[in-house]
């Protein structure tokens, strides 16, 4: 799928369906791009901060832009992690 041609409405959807797996970190210490993750989760599970961020996306294209990109390299982040995961005997998953 390329990311790069869905609009803002379509990778919410998509990022929506994606699992998300946080940092092993404290909270307290992780980076921006961690603390986006954590937004972008909470955002696109909840239909009232879906629509907020359209309509104050519309009104402001740079945003737009900087949340689509964000969304995208949540994506791609969050695909990477499941991707690392593996399942052990007991159901519970293991990083690697």
């Amino acid at each position: 799928m390329d990311l790069s041609k869905l609009k803002l409405s379509e990778l919410m959807y998509v990022a929506k369906s994606i699992e998300y797996i946080k940092s092993e970190e404290n909270v307290d210490t992780w980076s921006t791009e961690e603390i986006y993750h954590g937004a972008i989760y909470e955002t696109v599970q909840s239909k009232y901060q879906v629509k907020a961020s359209e309509i104050v996306c519309g009104m402001f294209s740079p945003l737009k832009l900087l949340f689509k990109r964000t969304i995208r390299n949540y994506i791609l982040v969050m695909t990477q992690r499941k991707s690392q995961l593996v399942p052990n005997v007991n159901g519970a998953e293991l990083s690697f």
